[in-house]
């Protein structure tokens, strides 16, 4: 997956009706990488309208947030654990969410959902990032930098 990618996914949609909510934990090596893919895409001009949260660790501390943007689709960006190589960037499908290990958070991402499809018809989509290593005190891996870095260049 890429960026062109991404944006055609995102083509049909209102830039105003979309919520990008990057997950993750600066402390957990690439854990970081949903937060960091979730900035460069807050700097890319067509998207100047869309919304962004930085919801970190607890995303359910958001969720009121999320839908007070009134939102028709909501991208959830994260470091997960889908057995590719580091800095493997895809999408993954609602239905298949609860098979990975969509990052370090409290509550599972699929309830998340559950609980945003309750209050608003909406889409999701989920980006997950392949992380080499999350452990506490790492900081991000360099190819988990050069695939974001790729993501966007493609």
């Amino acid at each position: 997956m890429n960026f062109s990618t991404l944006d055609k996914l995102l083509l049909k949609y209102n830039k105003k009706e979309i919520v990008f909510v990057g997950l993750g934990n600066h402390d957990r090596g690439d854990d970081a990488a949903g937060l960091i893919l979730l900035d460069k895409l807050e700097n890319i001009t067509d998207y100047s309208n869309s919304n962004f949260i930085n919801a970190g660790k607890n995303p359910e501390n958001h969720l009121q947030e999320i839908l007070d943007h009134n939102p028709k689709i909501v991208v959830f960006i994260d470091s997960t654990e889908f057995n590719k190589d580091p800095g493997t960037i895809s999408l993954i499908e609602s239905e298949k969410i609860d098979k990975f290990d969509f990052s370090t958070h409290t509550f599972s991402i699929a309830l998340i959902e559950k609980y945003l499809l309750k209050h608003k018809d909406l889409k999701t989509i989920y980006i997950g990032i392949q992380p080499k290593s999350m452990n506490f005190g790492d900081k991000v891996s360099n190819v988990v930098k050069n695939e974001i870095d790729i993501f966007f260049s493609k």
